[in-house]
């Protein structure tokens, strides 16, 4: 599916104290990624299989970075959390 839909967003001067957000995946069980992803939906849009996008508060990512350990397998899953901002910032797990 191909959208015209454009986001506007500076890092500069993000709106509202918003922040980007790229969440990239990797998850072996089938039943453990829908959790993640029923999870990631709530926050952002799927760009990818495994690639999510947001733009939300930091309040809020960090909030989905501390529950997402609570579903995912750190020994085989991996998750990657890009935040950008006007400080960059990678949170990742497995």
């Amino acid at each position: 599916m191909i959208t015209n839909e454009t986001v506007k967003f500076s890092i500069i001067d993000p709106p509202d104290g918003k922040v980007f957000v790229i969440i990239v995946y990797d998850i072996v069980s089938t039943k453990v990624r829908n959790k993640l992803i029923k999870l990631i939906k709530a926050y952002g849009f799927r760009v990818q299989k495994s690639v999510f996008e947001a733009v939300s508060t930091l309040d809020k990512i960090e909030s989905l970075c501390y529950k997402i350990p609570n579903i995912v397998n750190s020994e085989e899953d991996s998750v990657f959390v890009y935040i950008f901002s006007k400080d960059f910032k990678v949170w990742s797990i497995g």
